[in-house]
């Protein structure tokens, strides 16, 4: 697994953005990054993050991304389950931001897009 690592991943077929960082050994350090790229206030963060986390963030006007809502995943185990748990809250959140009523009839898609999210942030962990 990356040490230290952030990428910033489009979610296909949506214009969201999930930013992705990995493995971050020092929590001030991820804590300091994020309050500048989001404008959140560092001594919230170091109280609110946890190690293995999906938030919807929307960032202040006063940051490197302003007035973006964007999805974050803050991976630190590099075990697949954890990361199929973790992409569950993602689908997740965007269901709640668009909305979108998940029945059987919606499958299909919901597989896709949990197996591209599957292989594509393992390309960024591994």
């Amino acid at each position: 697994m990356k040490k230290n690592h952030f990428e910033s991943l489009r979610l296909i077929p949506t214009q969201f953005k999930l930013d992705v960082w990995i493995n971050w050994d020092k929590k001030e350090s991820l804590c300091k990054k994020m309050s500048s790229r989001y404008g959140i206030g560092y001594d919230f963060l170091m109280g609110d993050i946890s190690q293995n986390e999906v938030s919807t963030v929307t960032t202040s006007d006063d940051c490197e991304l302003p007035n973006k809502q964007l999805i974050l995943l803050i991976l630190h185990d590099d075990n697949d389950a954890v990361l199929v748990h973790e992409i569950e809250h993602i689908f997740q959140h965007i269901a709640k931001i668009c909305g979108l009523g998940i029945d059987y009839d919606s499958q299909e898609w919901i597989a896709y897009f949990k197996e591209y999210l599957f292989e594509e942030i393992k390309k960024i962990r591994d």
